[in-house]
């Protein structure tokens, strides 16, 4: 079973910012994809089983320097 969780995350400026996110979560147990836009401010991340839910990706992205915004 994947599970993709949705965040946006306005800091998203470069692709290098894009690059930084995407291998920073892609680090993270069970994570079969992370994908960042600068576009749209969105960081999408699918998700093998229950390895790693939203709450360490938000801490994750903390960690690195992006701050996502609450729903």
């Amino acid at each position: 079973m994947t599970k993709a969780v949705e965040l946006t995350v306005r800091e998203i400026h470069c692709a290098d910012c894009e690059h930084r996110i995407e291998k920073g979560l892609g680090r993270l147990p069970g994570v079969l994809r992370a994908r960042a836009s600068r576009e749209t401010g969105r960081v999408t991340v699918t998700v093998q089983g229950d390895a790693t839910g939203e709450a360490e990706i938000r801490a994750r992205l903390a960690e690195i320097g992006y701050e996502p915004l609450e729903r």
